[in-house]
């Protein structure tokens, strides 16, 4: 599936995250990448974790590093 960055309305940043699972080594990763409207590159960061959750869950864990840490980003 090819998918294009679209972005956010003016005055707003958009957080891409995505999650991988490695059930062989029982890790998963999470990465988040944040731009502004205009698509300049803000910031980004990848995680490193031990288990391995369902992908639905992995994601739902991005979002909230996502969005925390996007907070902490854009209010500094």
């Amino acid at each position: 599936m090819l998918s294009s960055w679209s972005k956010p309305a003016p005055g707003y940043i958009k957080i891409n995250i995505d999650a991988a699972s490695f059930k062989d080594i029982n890790k998963y990763d999470v990465s988040v990448c944040i731009r502004d409207d205009q698509s300049n590159f803000i910031s980004a960061k990848s995680l490193h974790h031990e288990g391995t959750p369902e992908p639905r869950e992995a994601e739902a864990i991005d979002l909230l590093h996502g969005l925390l840490w996007a907070k902490r980003a854009t209010t500094s």
